[in-house]
């Protein structure tokens, strides 16, 4: 049996017309949480507090092995959310998928993600950017086959495409002029720094 309680904090005291919990059921979940201290083996309790957005990848690193037994690092994390967003039913929904997808015992890695989560979703003009970005055709050949599945506007397509290479130009003559904030920049992707990388990156 499982008893899940989902709360919000108020902010500032007492929120306006929010009526506190029947003392009945204070009482319970204070028996609940005694039995559960007690005997161990038999109950458990687990607080999944929502953190702030910025702070998902963290959360999602450390909940990933009790949600469903495997580990994630921190940057496939970063990179599961940047697919599918910062819902957790959403993301938990995906790592069930991942997860029957793995063999037992198995981390979740990109590979995984992009082959179960990277493959459900529409993909974007974006995408098909960084693609050509990165020289990658084969990827670039995949998206604009997932194009033509639904709707498609293809000047979208064009002005994201242009947006991308100018600024490669930009950033290109910048690194030129500038080689020890590009190492420092890189040193930063390679310790999934996000700070120095936004700092540098503006």
């Amino acid at each position: 049996m499982f008893v899940i309680i989902e709360s919000e904090k108020s902010k500032g005291g007492k929120k306006a017309g929010a009526r506190a919990a029947p003392k009945e059921f204070g009482k319970f979940i204070e028996s609940f949480m005694h039995k559960a201290e007690e005997r161990p083996s038999k109950f458990a309790n687990a607080d999944f507090t929502m953190p702030p957005d910025y702070k998902m990848t963290d959360w999602l690193e450390s909940q990933t092995p009790l949600l469903v037994g495997r580990t994630i690092s921190k940057p496939d994390a970063g990179y599961l959310i940047d697919l599918v967003g910062n819902d957790s039913a959403v993301l938990y929904s995906e790592l069930q998928k991942i997860d029957i997808h793995l063999p037992p015992k198995k981390p979740i890695d990109r590979a995984a993600i992009e082959s179960v989560s990277g493959a459900t979703r529409l993909m974007t003009q974006f995408e098909c950017a960084q693609a050509l970005g990165r020289k990658d055709f084969a990827r670039v050949l995949e998206i604009i086959d997932s194009l033509y599945l639904g709707s498609v506007y293809l000047p979208l397509y064009i002005s994201a495409i242009f947006k991308h290479f100018w600024a490669l130009f930009r950033i290109n003559n910048y690194a030129l002029a500038n080689p020890q904030e590009l190492s420092e920049f890189q040193r930063a992707i390679k310790r999934y720094d996000k700070a120095v990388q936004n700092n540098l990156g503006l």
